[in-house]
C-alpha cells in the first residue's frame, strides 16, 4: 500500500487515524457509571502512597498503575472524565506507536492500517475509556514488540535495555503482562535462529538475559505480596479450550460477546480475518528469497501471543488452586490483540499491494465489520442515577460527627466513589444477617462512635437481611430519623443518637446562596442541584430545590413543567411546596420521564400552577436520551393468565419448560396503565408437600431492567422469561408457580388486582406444571 500513496499522504492519513482514534475513545468519557472494578481502582488511588503497596498486596493486581492513578488524580481530580483520561492517552499513544513499528519494519501502509483497525477496534475503545490498567498493558504490549524487532534488526543495548524496561514496567502493571515476554522471548529465539550474523549467539544470550532480569525486577515485589495473598474462591465454571480460542477471536476483532458460549456466531469475521493472514502468508512464500525478518518476527509474536494467552487463560479457569476468580473475560485476552492487529494491518496492505481493487474492498470489508461493532458499543454509553442522588444528599446532610454504614457492601466501590471516600464501615455481602445479634455486631461500633449514623441501603441489602434487621435495630434506639427513597437503587437513613443531633437532621451543610427568585409570597428559590445532565425515557429526573421559607402562610402548588426548547410542553406535574416558616429546606423533586416524552432537551420551568405562566427562567436544560428498545412482541403463549397488579402491568401469558436443568418460564406482559415505580418480578416453584414447598425461585426485574416497565408504552405486549434452577434430586410431580412483584429496596410487594381494582393479595398462581 505505501508504493500506492506518496510518503506525506501517509503521513496525513495517519494522522487523520489518529485524531479520530482520540475522538472515538474521549466520545462520551463521563457519560457511563463506574463499575465496580473502576471504583476499586479509585478507591486504591486514593491510599497514601506509603501504604499502598500493603493494599495492593491483597488484590489481584501490582501497584504501578494505582500509583500512577494516585499523582494522576491529584492533579487533574476525580471527575469520571479526568480519572479515565491517562487510558485515553494510553490508547492514543498506541495508534501512533502502531503507526511508527508499521513503517519502519512493515512498510508505511502497514502501519496506517494497522492504526486504522486499532482506532475503530471495539476493545480497544472499551478499554481506552475504563479507570483500568488494560489500556496502558495493550500500549506497552506495542512497545515491547517494537523493542523486539529493533533488538532483532541490529541489536545494540539500547533496544535491549528499553525491552526490559518495558517489559518491567509491564509485570508490575498487570500480572497477566507475563504473556507478553512469553510470547515475545519465543518469537525472539525462532527470530534469532532465522538471522545471519556471526554475533548471533551473542545476541541470543543477550535476549535471554533481557528476560532474567526482567523477571527480576518483579522479585522484591513478589516477596513482599506473596506471603500477605489472601486466600482466594471461585465460583467460576470451567469452560472449555473451544470457547476460550472463540472468545479470543471475538477480543481480537469484536469484542461484540464476553458470553464465552455465544463467541463463535460470529465466525464469518472470523474468517474473514484469518482468511486475510493467511493470503498474506502466502503471498510473502512466493516472493523471491525469505519473508523479511520483522515480518516473521510479528507473525510469530501475533501467532505464538494468541496461543500462550489462550493457553494460559483456559488453564487458569481450571479447577486448581490458582483459579481465576471470575470466568474469562474479554479483559484477560486482549492485552496482546494489538500485535494479531499490527500482523492484520501488515496482511491487509501487502493484499492491496498486490491486489489494489480487491484488496482495497477486502480492507474495506475488514474495517467495516469492526467498526459496526463499535458503533453498537457507543449506545450502551449512557450515565444512569444510580447513586449520585444518594452522594448528593449525603454530602447535603451529613456533619463531621456523623457515621457512614453501607448495607450491602457487594458495590461499595461505587458508592465510596461516588461519597468522595472518607471513614465509613460495612455489612459484608456474604454475612447473613439473620438475627439480631449479627446484626448489632455491624451497626453497634458505628452507633456508639458517632452522634448519628446514615445507613445506605442498596438494591440488593435484602439477599443478606431479608427481615432488615440492620434497620429495625437502628429504629429501636434512635432518637429521631429521616429518611430518603432513590427508586430500586438505594434508600438513605440518618439517626440521631442524640438530642442535640435529633435538632439538626434537617439543617442543610451548604452555605446559603443569594435567591434566584421567588416562587411565592415567602418562598425564594436558593438553588437547583441535580446528578446528571441527562435522563434516559423510563427513568426519573432527580432534583433537589433549596428554598429559604419565611413565610408564615400555606401556599397553592406550582407545577414543574418539561417544556421543548421550540415551544410545547412535554409533561407537568404538581410540585408541594414545603411548610411555611421552615426556614432553609432542601426538597427532592423526583420528575418521571414517561414513555411518551421523546428524545430530545428539553427546559425544566417552575410555573404558578399547572398549566400557567412560567416563573423566572428555566430551571436547568434536560437531555432526554430515547428508552432501550422493547423486544419484538411475540406470540401468545401456551396457558393464558389475567394476572393484574396494582401499577397497571399484567401478565396474559405464560409457558414453561426445563431446558438443561433450569425451569424457563417465558411470559407475556401487557400494560394497561402507566408504570411510575421500577420492582422485581419473583417466580416460586411450589410443591405439592410441605417438605417441597418453595423447591425454587427465580428474581428478576423484568427484561433485566432494558428497558424498565417505566419505559414501556401503554398498551405494549412485551415478551419476557425468567429462569429458576431446579434442585438435582427434586422428585417428580405437579408443582405450582407463583409470581409477584416487589420493591427491592424495602421487600414490599405490589398488591395484585382484580379488573374493578379490588385487591386479591401480594401474589398470584400462574398454573401448574409437571415435572419428571
Amino acid at each position: 500500500m505505501h508504493r500506492l500513496l506518496p510518503r506525506w499522504r501517509i503521513w496525513h492519513l495517519a494522522l487523520a487515524v489518529i485524531v479520530l482514534g482520540f475522538g472515538l475513545r474521549a466520545y462520551r468519557l463521563d457519560n457511563k457509571n463506574l463499575w465496580y472494578d473502576e471504583g476499586f481502582s479509585v478507591f486504591m488511588a486514593r491510599q497514601p502512597l506509603t501504604e499502598l503497596p500493603e493494599e495492593t498486596a491483597l488484590d489481584v493486581h501490582p501497584p504501578a498503575y494505582f500509583a500512577v492513578l494516585h499523582g494522576w488524580r491529584a492533579v487533574a481530580g476525580e471527575s469520571a472524565y479526568a480519572l479515565r483520561f491517562p487510558s485515553v492517552l494510553a490508547g492514543v499513544v498506541t495508534l501512533a506507536a502502531a503507526v511508527r513499528l508499521g513503517r519502519r519494519y512493515l512498510g508505511g501502509g502497514a502501519g496506517l492500517a494497522a492504526a486504522a483497525l486499532l482506532a475503530i477496534h471495539r476493545p480497544s475503545l472499551w478499554y481506552s475509556q475504563e479507570i483500568r490498567m488494560y489500556a496502558p498493558a495493550m500500549l506497552l504490549a506495542v512497545l515491547a514488540l517494537w523493542a523486539m524487532l529493533a533488538y532483532l534488526t541490529r541489536g545494540g543495548w539500547r533496544p535491549w535495555l528499553a525491552y526490559v524496561a518495558v517489559v518491567a514496567t509491564g509485570l508490575h502493571t498487570l500480572y497477566l503482562f507475563v504473556l507478553a515476554p512469553l510470547a515475545l522471548g519465543a518469537a525472539g529465539l525462532l527470530g534469532l535462529a532465522l538471522a545471519p550474523g556471526p554475533d548471533r549467539g551473542r545476541r541470543v544470550w543477550g535476549w535471554v538475559g533481557a528476560h532474567v532480569v526482567a523477571a527480576l525486577s518483579l522479585l522484591p515485589w513478589l516477596l513482599f505480596a506473596l506471603p500477605r495473598r489472601p486466600e482466594r474462591f471461585s465460583e467460576a465454571q470451567p469452560i472449555g479450550l473451544l470457547e476460550v480460542t472463540g472468545l479470543w477471536l471475538n477480543t481480537f476483532l469484536l469484542g461484540a460477546s464476553p458470553d464465552p458460549t455465544a463467541a463463535w456466531a460470529d465466525w464469518p469475521v472470523y474468517l474473514l480475518a484469518l482468511g486475510c493472514l493467511a493470503l498474506a502468508g502466502g503471498l510473502a512464500l512466493q516472493r523471491r528469497g525469505r519473508p523479511g525478518l520483522p515480518a516473521v518476527a510479528v507473525g510469530l509474536a501475533a501467532g505464538i501471543g494468541a496461543a500462550v494467552t489462550i493457553g494460559l487463560i483456559w488453564v487458569l479457569n481450571q479447577p486448581w488452586d490458582f483459579q481465576l476468580t471470575f470466568s474469562p473475560t474479554p479483559r484477560y485476552l486482549v492485552g496482546l490483540v494489538p500485535w494479531a492487529l499490527i500482523a492484520l494491518g501488515g496482511a491487509l496492505a501487502a493484499i492491496v499491494e498486490r491486489w489494489r481493487a480487491p484488496g482495497l474492498a477486502l480492507a474495506a470489508g475488514v474495517l467495516l465489520s469492526l467498526a459496526a461493532s463499535s458503533r453498537i458499543y457507543y449506545t450502551d454509553r449512557y450515565a444512569s442515577d444510580t447513586f449520585h442522588s444518594v452522594a448528593l444528599t449525603v454530602k447535603a446532610y451529613r456533619q463531621p460527627a456523623d457515621g457512614l454504614l453501607l448495607h450491602n457492601n457487594r458495590e461499595w466501590p461505587i458508592i465510596d466513589y461516588a461519597l468522595g471516600g472518607g471513614p465509613r464501615s460495612d455489612v459484608p455481602f456474604e454475612v447473613f444477617v439473620g438475627d439480631e445479634a449479627t446484626a448489632e455486631r455491624y451497626a453497634q461500633p458505628a452507633w456508639d462512635a458517632h452522634d448519628a449514623v446514615w445507613l445506605v441501603l442498596t438494591r440488593e441489602s435484602l439477599i443478606s437481611d431479608y427481615e432488615r434487621r440492620v434497620l429495625a435495630w437502628y429504629q429501636a434506639r434512635a432518637v429521631a430519623s429521616r429518611r430518603w427513597d432513590f427508586g430500586p437503587n438505594a434508600q438513605v437513613w440518618v439517626f440521631a443518637r442524640t438530642p442535640e443531633r435529633a435538632a439538626t437532621l434537617d439543617r442543610v451543610v451548604s452555605p446559603e446562596t443569594p435567591p434566584l427568585f421567588a416562587a411565592a409570597p415567602g418562598y425564594a428559590l436558593l438553588s437547583v442541584e441535580r446528578a446528571l445532565p441527562e435522563v434516559k425515557v423510563g427513568e426519573t429526573l432527580r432534583l433537589f430545590l433549596t428554598w429559604r421559607v419565611d413565610g408564615t402562610e400555606p401556599q397553592p402548588g406550582p407545577g414543574l413543567r418539561l417544556s421543548g426548547w421550540l415551544g410545547g410542553t412535554a409533561d407537568e406535574i404538581p410540585l408541594a411546596l414545603p411548610a411555611p416558616g421552615s426556614g432553609v429546606v432542601r426538597q427532592q423533586v423526583d420528575f418521571p420521564i414517561r414513555p411518551y416524552v421523546g428524545a430530545g432537551r428539553y427546559a425544566l420551568q417552575l410555573t404558578d400552577s399547572l398549566g400557567g405562566a412560567p416563573l423566572g427562567a428555566p430551571l436547568t436544560e434536560v437531555e432526554v436520551t430515547a428508552a432501550w428498545p422493547l423486544p419484538s412482541a411475540a406470540a401468545g403463549l401456551a396457558q393464558s393468565s389475567t394476572i393484574l397488579f396494582e401499577n397497571g402491568l399484567a401478565i396474559r401469558s405464560w409457558e414453561a419448560q426445563v431446558v438443561e436443568g433450569r425451569l424457563r418460564v417465558a411470559l407475556g406482559w401487557e400494560v394497561t396503565r402507566l408504570a411510575d415505580r421500577r420492582y422485581k418480578q419473583f417466580i416460586h416453584l411450589l410443591g405439592p408437600t410441605p417438605e417441597t414447598r418453595r423447591v425454587a425461585q427465580g428474581d428478576a426485574e423484568p427484561l433485566g431492567g432494558f428497558p424498565p416497565f417505566t419505559a414501556w408504552p401503554l398498551g405494549a405486549r412485551v415478551p419476557d422469561a425468567l429462569k429458576l434452577a431446579l434442585p438435582a434430586d427434586l422428585p417428580a410431580g405437579v408443582y405450582t408457580l407463583v409470581t409477584g412483584l416487589y420493591d427491592p429496596i424495602t421487600g414490599e410487594r405490589l398488591p395484585v388486582i382484580t379488573a374493578t381494582g379490588a385487591a386479591l393479595g401480594d401474589s398470584a398462581e400462574l398454573g401448574t406444571i409437571e415435572l419428571p
